[in-house]
């Protein structure tokens, strides 16, 4: 009976320690995730729209300016998932401070998915460039 508990406890911190060799830590945002996305196309050039624009150490939007402390990147099923762990300032009141967590996903198509969580992933559609 001990040498199975024995067997199970290593085979479990083994399994456990493959699990995380798979997630990477990077200092930016992925470029292919820089630019400015919204809902729709349309949104694109409405101030009052939700918008959120990427760069390197940046996650920007109407309500918050974050910058990027890391950004770890975890297999999915098609593609990567990035987890960015920010710092933001609420817009007009700078004094503010938040810690948050977003994760990112881009499809196929280039279209790109933001939320704290999987349930509540946006799609978001890339702005133009001019």
């Amino acid at each position: 009976m001990r040498a199975a508990i024995m067997s199970l406890a290593i085979i479990f911190g083994f399994a456990t320690q493959c699990a995380r060799a798979d997630i990477v830590r990077h200092e930016f945002i992925p470029e292919s995730f820089w630019g400015k996305w919204a809902a729709t196309v349309d949104d694109c050039d409405k101030a009052d729209k939700y918008a959120v624009v990427l760069s390197a150490k940046a996650y920007v939007t109407l309500e918050r300016s974050c910058t990027v402390d890391w950004v770890a990147e975890s297999p999915g099923r098609t593609a990567p998932i990035y987890s960015a762990h920010l710092q933001c300032a609420v817009v007009g009141d700078p004094s503010k401070r938040i810690i948050s967590n977003i994760m990112l996903e881009q499809d196929n198509s280039g279209q790109i998915s933001t939320g704290a969580d999987f349930h509540s992933l946006e799609p978001l559609q890339r702005c133009s460039t001019k």
